[in-house]
């Protein structure tokens, strides 16, 4: 990419000299080193890239998304202490490191609301199979945990929010035991 003017002040875009990038999200100026890769055509390299491509796709044509999810994404996004999109929130949720197709994730387009004296979590799961919602406080110390079984793979789970912390966030795992298979973190106001 070609510098965009003057890489000065707070519209500074590109790169110089194949060094550095310069680029603005959400608002924010950001200045990087321009990554080098090393070892390119790895299987691992390849299978993670080709998890991305599945992910990517999935976002952009959907295999039963619609705006509504986008805009749950975006939502999430909104909440997040970085600077990210939507698209940024579900690929770091749906996507868990390494992309192995043992750790993806079961469960996707998560949302937490609070419909006294409960709050409400709902969601889509690729698999019904007996899973486990726990929670945490803003600390991350443990506080709470059931276990649910999505049915037709869509969950709705109700806990009282007098079990839960006024604040903290939660992680959905595909199994009642371990924790294989975790979701990203989903917080929560009670």
């Amino acid at each position: 990419m070609k510098p965009a003017g003057l890489l000065t002040g707070p519209n500074a875009s590109g790169t110089i000299g194949d060094t550095l990038t310069y680029a603005k999200i959400k608002g924010q100026s950001t200045v990087k080193n321009k990554p080098i890769p090393t070892y390119r055509d790895t299987t691992k390299q390849h299978d993670q890239r080709s998890d991305h491509s599945d992910c990517v796709e999935l976002w952009q044509v959907g295999a039963g998304f619609d705006s509504a999810d986008k805009l749950a994404y975006n939502k999430a996004a909104s909440r997040d202490p970085r600077p990210i999109s939507g698209f940024n929130k579900f690929m770091s949720l749906y996507r868990l490191p390494f992309g192995s197709v043992l750790v993806r994730q079961l469960f996707s387009v998560v949302d937490a609301t609070v419909a006294a004296p409960n709050l409400v979590i709902t969601g889509t799961a690729t698999k019904n199979t007996v899973s486990r919602i726990v929670f945490y406080d803003n600390a991350g110390v443990y506080v709470y945990e059931k276990a649910f079984t999505p049915a037709m793979l869509a969950f709705t789970i109700s806990v009282a929010t007098a079990l839960l912390p006024a604040s903290g966030y939660f992680r959905l795992y595909k199994n009642n035991v371990t924790d294989v298979g975790q979701s990203g973190i989903y917080p929560f106001p009670t």
